[in-house]
């Protein structure tokens, strides 16, 4: 059984919009580090700052913010987006529904620990409400473990 190919091949795939490298194009190389740069962003996503709204003057490289609705200066027009400092340039990602991101004590988010990312408008609540942040929906504790039962011959 054969399944047919698109007659046109998307330029990007369709979770996380990494580039395909194309029939003929020239610079592959390019292109594919582009892709890894994405990948080096997005797994094990950790920011630095949740509704951050200035850029810092020395960012890490590799350092990630989640944005604000209405951040100044280079991030201006960017609110709700990722900012990634890579290869001395910021490049903004709109994150996807059920992106979730490490947040670690200190970075100023009201909750800390995983939030979810991309949720629609309507999981968002409202800024100063206790116990989540403004724009995410915080993970819940993990459920502990169950103890195994013995597995019966």
């Amino acid at each position: 059984m054969s399944e047919s190919l698109p007659q046109t091949l998307p330029e990007t795939s369709p979770r996380l919009a990494l580039p395909y490298l194309m029939p003929a194009q020239a610079q592959k190389h390019v292109t594919h580090n582009e892709a890894l740069r994405m990948l080096d962003a997005l797994v094990q996503l950790r920011l630095e700052a949740f509704d951050a709204t200035t850029p810092p003057t020395s960012p890490a490289e590799g350092a990630t913010y989640g944005l604000a609705d209405s951040p100044a200066d280079a991030w201006a027009g960017q609110g709700g987006r990722l900012a990634i400092w890579q290869e001395a340039a910021w490049q903004f990602l709109t994150p996807q529904p059920g992106w979730r991101a490490w947040v670690p004590s200190g970075s100023g988010a009201a909750d800390l620990g995983w939030h979810r990312l991309g949720a629609a408008a309507s999981h968002r609540r409202p800024a100063g409400t206790p116990g989540h942040c403004h724009r995410c929906r915080c993970q819940q504790p993990p459920v502990p473990a169950q103890p195994r039962q013995p597995v019966q011959p």
